[in-house]
């Protein structure tokens, strides 16, 4: 009687569960979208830097004060300006219309695979990174080359003319292009991040050929 009883007791001893495996982790993303979402950011950064360069560039200005006359100065009065701000309008149009067609990409999780769409990109980053380039080269060597100039008059007319008179108006020279440098320093960081998507281009161009 005794052995029945315990044997019913250890069939009635609650069990424990056995214990649960962990899920999973979830698959990492695929590669081709984690570099789309690199591929956005580095388009934010340049759209930033763009629109530094443009909006810093188009509003420098000098007012220069010659005898009763005053003369104002614009960044349009110099041509390589000129140039490097259409480099930074075109380049910004470029960003900002891949921008949204990444931001898309992303949000969607759905990449745009076309060879005919990827090589547009390819080539079109290409064409922006060389242009941006010669826009920095452009607003550098003319900020650089000016305001030599402007010195070696100051000095000719030191030396020659032995007055002082022409200082003033160096010194608002020397304003104006020091001020060209800060957007000059944007555009060449926006340079540097197309080069970055230029890259990512192409390894996205390659993946999807080979």
């Amino acid at each position: 009687m005794a052995r029945t009883t315990l044997s019913v007791e250890a069939d009635e001893a609650p069990q424990t569960p056995p214990p649960q495996t962990p899920a999973p982790p979830p698959p990492p993303p695929p590669p081709l979208l984690s570099m789309a979402r690199i591929a956005m950011i580095m388009r934010m950064i340049t759209l930033v830097f763009l629109v530094l360069s443009v909006s810093l560039l188009a509003s420098n200005s000098t007012t220069v004060r010659v005898g009763d006359s005053t003369t104002t100065v614009h960044f349009n009065d110099v041509y390589a300006y000129r140039y490097a701000l259409a480099t930074g309008v075109i380049g910004l149009s470029y960003t900002f219309m891949h921008l949204i067609s990444s931001l898309q990409q992303v949000r969607s999780g759905l990449l745009l695979n076309d060879p005919k769409i990827l090589l547009y990109e390819f080539l079109g980053d290409k064409v922006i990174l060389a242009l941006v380039a010669t826009g920095v080269g452009a607003a550098f060597g003319a900020t650089v080359e000016l305001k030599a100039k402007m010195d070696d008059l100051e000095d000719a007319f030191e030396l020659y003319l032995e007055t002082t008179a022409f200082a003033p108006i160096v010194s608002k020279f020397d304003d104006f292009f020091n001020r060209a440098y800060i957007p000059t320093i944007f555009l060449l960081l926006a340079f540097l991040s197309t080069g970055v998507s230029s890259i990512l281009s192409s390894l996205a161009l390659t993946n999807k050929t080979t």
